[in-house]
This record gives structure tokens, C-alpha cells and sequence, in this order.
């Protein structure tokens, strides 16, 4: 199964978690066979391009394309999609950008068939118990993306936080969670 977490945003990212099968080890002179499971990930910053005024916009041929890759088995997939909401003091430009940016991505799931839930932040953060406080909200994200994905590569070769691939690697996470819970 394939759990796909996107945080929509430009800063954002897409993370996909895939279940490995079981690997059977026989150690050398031992009858008792040793079953090892796993999981593999795969992040990507969100594709954006620059319009002809300049400013940042999605390139929404390469989100289809990276969704669609992520989702190797369209039919073995679910995505978690962080539902995106505007602040008071954010101007209506801001707002429309990120309204459109949500739409975006409900409807690529949409086309690809890929089912999917819409989660606020705040719900998939309290399972991580990540506090709200501002920045330090991303930093305690860093901190269990890191912990739960050691080789997962979070910040920059400066050592600046990827907040969107930390969120997205722990949206898909409350993802899979939710499906393991249900069985």
C-alpha cells in the first residue's frame, strides 16, 4: 500500500510511504527463518515554476506527473491532502493562492483516482503531539520526521528546515496510521 502525504503549499512537499513486503533471511546454520519488514520513502519538494510576471505558480503538468510516479499502483494508494486555510491578517491574494493551490491538488487525486482525505493541520499534528507555537511547530516537525526517518534528507546542505517535506513525510504517516487502525 502506497500513503501519499502532500502539503499543498509552494513551500511544500509530497511524501509517499510504501509498505516493503516481507523478506524471508535464513542465517547460515539456523533452520529458523528471520522475517524482516520494512518501508521505503520518497519525497519531493512541490514543482513550481516562475510565471512571465515572475512570481511563483505551480506547474501543474509536473505535480500530475509526480503524483503519478509516487503513485505507482494508483489503485494501492491513499493520500492524505493537508487541508489549506488562510489567516485574518493574510491578504486576498494570499488567500486565492492558497484556496487555488488546495483545489489544485483535490482535483489531480480526483483525475488519477486516487482516494484521499483532507486533514487540517492541527489534527494530524496532535498525533505527533506537535504543539502550536509558531516556528517552533516546524522545528518539533523536524524533530519526529527525523526521528522516524533518519535518512530522509530534511534540511538544506546549510542545515535550513524543509517544513514541507518534514510535514509531508508526517501527513502520510498519519495516514498510514489511520488505514492500520482500521484493520
Amino acid at each position: 500500500m502506497n500513503y501519499i502525504g502532500i502539503d499543498p503549499g509552494y513551500q511544500g512537499a509530497i511524501a509517499v510511504i510504501s509498505a516493503v513486503r516481507p523478506i524471508v533471511f535464513y542465517k547460515k546454520g539456523e533452520g529458523i527463518p528471520e522475517i524482516k519488514t520494512g518501508i521505503s520513502i520518497r519525497v519531493e519538494d512541490i514543482p513550481v515554476v516562475k510565471d512571465s510576471l515572475g512570481k511563483t505558480v505551480y506547474d501543474i503538468a509536473r505535480c500530475r506527473e509526480v503524483l503519478g510516479n509516487m503513485a505507482t499502483t494508483l489503485q494501492d494508494s491513499f493520500a492524505i491532502l493537508e487541508k489549506s486555510q488562510t489567516m485574518p491578517q493574510q491578504s486576498s491574494q494570499s488567500s486565492f493562492t492558497i484556496g487555488a493551490g488546495y483545489m489544485l491538488w483535490k482535483v489531480l487525486l480526483t483525475v488519477l483516482n486516487i482516494p484521499f482525505l483532507c486533514v487540517r493541520p492541527q489534527k494530524w499534528q496532535k498525533e505527533f503531539s506537535i504543539q502550536k507555537c509558531e516556528k517552533k511547530t516546524k522545528i518539533q516537525a523536524y524533530e519526529v520526521a527525523q526521528q522516524l526517518y533518519p535518512k530522509a534528507e530534511l534540511t538544506t546542505k546549510r542545515g535550513k528546515i524543509l517544513d514541507g517535506r518534514c510535514d509531508a513525510l508526517l501527513i502520510a504517516t498519519y495516514g498510514k496510521g489511520l488505514n492500520e487502525n482500521k484493520e
